[in-house]
């Protein structure tokens, strides 16, 4: 069986283990979060790896930046939502710290894996991550074009 580039990835492979902690620890919630906190989780979660594995296939810097900013996004978004789940009681203190250590460690692995790829594109294609758009036309330019 073929590995594919993206399993051999450090940063896949952590959120990975942080998309299985999730699945792990979310069974104890309450049950009147199955749809909502819980689901939520799940589903951004298993977004890291995804987006982690289709930047991978991508072929310009510029595309696999983005993959990769929407991975961290989601990232952070577990986070926040592992912050507030540990204040309602619903997550050990010993999970949360679990999860917020997986979670850091996700979070310098796609750093150090988006880094190089914005480097590499030039500053008037791409800021940040976002694509720059063009100014807006001035109203007052008697010669548009």
């Amino acid at each position: 069986m073929k590995t594919y580039s993206f399993e051999k990835m450090v940063a896949w492979q952590r959120a990975k283990e942080l998309n299985l902690m999730i699945y792990k620890v979310t069974k104890d919630f309450p049950k009147e979060e199955i749809f909502g906190l819980v689901a939520q989780m799940k589903r951004v979660a298993i977004s890291i790896t995804s987006n982690l594995a289709e930047g991978s296939a991508r072929k310009s810097d510029k595309d696999k930046a983005r993959f990769y900013e929407i991975a961290y996004g989601s990232t952070i978004e577990i986070l926040s939502q592992t912050i507030v789940s540990f204040e309602l009681k619903f997550l050990t203190k010993e999970n949360y710290e679990l999860v917020r250590g997986l979670v850091d460690d996700v979070c310098f692995l796609i750093s150090q894996l988006r880094k190089p790829l914005v480097d590499s594109v030039a500053d008037d294609e791409i800021e940040y991550g976002i694509t720059k758009l063009p100014p807006p036309p001035n109203p007052y330019d008697e010669n548009p074009n």
